[in-house]
């Protein structure tokens, strides 16, 4: 009976809630909402069908919303769900919004809906400022919990009803809007599981050099960071964001900057002129990164002339373990260049005799 009275109102209330397209968060009553990556005027939309399955419910759709040259501006799901706790169901009426980087972006309720906690009582505005505060974060432990955990003393509540009694597991109180646990549980499950992939490989899908450009210079850093991974390896694809990433690989922040190195691969680096921008950068760079710049340009075909003279006029100056990353770089791409020559020999003579053999090593292969 239950089942079929939740059936109807789902289906009633999906026949009579429309979202037009031109509805954005700020034409809502009730919204709330973070800095968006692209800032493009929305023209169109596409649909997929959501992932995520629950009985008793139609299934939702992934709305993706378009600039008029088709680089996707943010993507958006009307959720129709019940919510079941302690013997009493509701129906959640909302919109949820993410970035193309699957960012949590905000959430909206169309015009006469609100949220209610237990007993029926309505949010008040401090609580929908926190439940946008709690979906903000990725990072909470709502995401790696079932339902089950969230409360104590569990127990099934009416036959047939997807619901439990139970007070709120008190170490979990401070991830939820207090007195509407599952609300803020069942929202934050919807952000951060399967229909947040489907976005993410929506938007990879649709990578394009304007996209990645707008995307590579957001305000926000995860945004940032999560194009840079997408994009390591696939640089070649997208010659046209080069500039963007050498900027990127001159921040001072030290996660951007190690990640846009990464973006590079040895086949990149038959370009002399890539190799000779991170060369530009490899001074003021911590090991790490040093060694990862180290390693693209043992890996490439062709060492820039540059790259040797400047490598070799410093070889004396560096520290140890950079003199003997240089001589094995040197010697992979067999640099018998003058200058190399005299300051290698200067180096065999090191009181270091590790770095001392080393470099003899290195002379002899190019005796005779």
């Amino acid at each position: 009976m239950i089942k079929t009275w939740i059936s109807k109102l789902c289906f009633s209330i999906m026949m009579t809630m429309a979202f037009p397209l031109e509805t954005w968060i700020n034409s809502n009553p009730i919204a709330y909402e973070t800095s968006r990556t692209i800032s493009l005027t929305v023209e169109k939309k596409l649909f997929k069908i959501s992932p995520v399955k629950e009985e008793y419910m139609p299934a939702d759709t992934i709305e993706q919303h378009l600039s008029k040259d088709n680089i996707p501006v943010f993507y958006s799901k009307n959720i129709r769900t019940s919510v079941c706790f302690d013997n009493q169901c509701r129906l959640l009426v909302a919109t949820v919004y993410w970035n193309p980087t699957g960012r949590y972006l905000g959430y909206s309720l169309p015009n006469g809906e609100f949220l209610s906690k237990k007993d029926h009582d309505p949010f008040i505005t401090a609580e929908y400022k926190r439940l946008h505060s709690l979906l903000s974060d990725p990072n909470l432990p709502l995401g790696t919990i079932s339902y089950n955990e969230l409360v104590v003393n569990s127990k099934p509540s009416l036959a047939g009803v997807d619901g439990v009694s139970g007070a709120t597991n008190k170490d979990l109180l401070k991830y939820t809007v207090e007195g509407a646990a599952y609300t803020t549980y069942k929202l934050y499950t919807i952000i951060y599981g399967e229909d947040q992939e489907l976005v993410r490989s929506w938007s990879r899908n649709q990578f394009s050099e304007s996209f990645l450009k707008l995307g590579l210079s957001s305000i926000d850093l995860t945004d940032r960071l999560w194009f840079l991974n997408e994009l390591k390896g696939e640089f070649s694809k997208y010659p046209g964001i080069k500039d963007v990433v050498m900027e990127l690989v001159s921040s001072e922040d030290f996660s951007i900057s190690e990640k846009a190195i990464q973006v590079f691969s040895p086949k990149d680096l038959r370009s002399m002129e890539i190799q000779e921008r991170l060369l530009l950068n490899y001074p003021r760079m911590d090991l790490g990164r040093k060694n990862r710049i180290l390693d693209l340009l043992y890996e490439t075909e062709k060492l820039s002339p540059k790259v040797i003279k400047n490598f070799s006029a410093g070889l004396l100056s560096m520290e140890m373990v950079q003199q003997i990353r240089i001589l094995e770089l040197f010697s992979k791409h067999h640099i018998n260049d003058p200058l190399v020559i005299k300051k290698v020999t200067e180096l065999s003579k090191s009181t270091n005799g590790y770095l001392a053999q080393k470099a003899m090593a290195y002379l002899k292969d190019f005796e005779n």
